[in-house]
């Protein structure tokens, strides 16, 4: 729909246009703001698309305009100049029926303040590309597929029920977020993070993923990867799961020691008793012992020898 339609002196026009319409797509069109009459004749719509303009907050002033969307299934707000997320909260609470929520590529960096999507469930919920520093204020109670991929989230920790596809592709992540409230997940990216591996050095050897049975789809490639001991347990279970692993073998790669660096993580071999160095000692040590034993043995016997050859 072109933005001059929108002028308030094309009423009559949207009566007529509008008037039994369940879906409407106003994309492209450069408005900025929502005439309250044209707001009002959306208000029967299951879904709205008013992606790539230049809305900004307070695009539809509720205060003067309190106009709700009661059978409003799907709201896209992609590419648009949207920075409060205080304001879409204020709009949310209109959509009782929402159930896709798209707001990609919008600038929401500033945690909102008393506003939260605690309350709500959703299909799916896309806030990629959106500058987001963390996550908790905007997370709803369930959601089935949510995309947070292209912020700058560094921890992720609690999860949302109901999950099956979770993208978080490109942030800062330094851990895998707990998946224990999401045994029904069946996608997972989580490549281009910080991840130096899946398991913490300290304590390897517990699958992280052990809870996700139903898991059909897994990307962690483009993560600057420390191939010490502590990755080991991470290799094996590629190696393992090789028939999920997107991007596998080639976007898995070392970062660290500088000697292993660029080595591909399928080629990556590490002994027991290097990673095992309570084991190497014991070895050295019973090595050693060995050798000593053999040594004052092989002495006994040519004492032995010496003494008995004397007459």
């Amino acid at each position: 729909m072109s933005s001059a339609l929108l002028h308030p002196a094309g009423q009559p026009l949207h009566h007529w246009l509008l008037g039994g319409a369940s879906s409407v797509a106003v994309v492209h069109s450069g408005i900025s703001e929502l005439d309250c009459g044209f707001a009002r004749l959306l208000t029967n719509l299951t879904d709205l698309d008013l992606s790539e303009n230049e809305l900004k907050d307070g695009f539809l002033e509720l205060e003067q305009c309190p106009v709700t969307f009661p059978r409003l299934d799907c709201l896209r707000l992609n590419g648009n100049r949207l920075r409060s997320f205080q304001h879409l909260c204020l709009l949310l609470k209109g959509t009782p029926a929402l159930q896709d929520l798209h707001a990609s590529q919008n600038n929401f960096s500033q945690p909102p303040s008393g506003c939260s999507l605690g309350d709500r469930s959703f299909r799916v919920l896309n806030l990629s590309h959106t500058e987001l520093v963390q996550m908790t204020p905007y997370l709803p109670r369930s959601v089935v597929v949510l995309d947070l991929s292209g912020n700058n989230l560094q921890h992720f920790e609690s999860l949302p029920r109901g999950l099956r596809k979770l993208h978080l592709s490109d942030n800062h992540l330094l851990t895998l977020p707990v998946l224990t409230n999401a045994p029904l997940l069946r996608v997972l990216e989580v490549d281009g993070n910080q991840l130096t591996g899946l398991w913490d050095e300290s304590g390897p050897g517990t699958d992280p993923l052990r809870v996700l049975e139903e898991l059909v789809a897994f990307r962690a490639g483009r993560n600057p990867y420390n191939c010490s001991c502590g990755v080991r347990d991470t290799v094996d279970h590629f190696r393992r799961q090789s028939g999920i692993m997107k991007d596998w073998p080639d976007d898995y790669v070392c970062h660290t020691p500088l000697s292993l660096k660029g080595t591909l993580l399928k080629d990556l071999w590490l002994s027991y008793y290097e990673c095992n160095h309570t084991a190497a000692v014991c070895l050295i040590s019973l090595s050693v012992l060995a050798v000593v034993v053999l040594i004052a043995v092989l002495i006994g016997c040519v004492f032995y020898r010496s003494a008995f050859r004397r007459p």
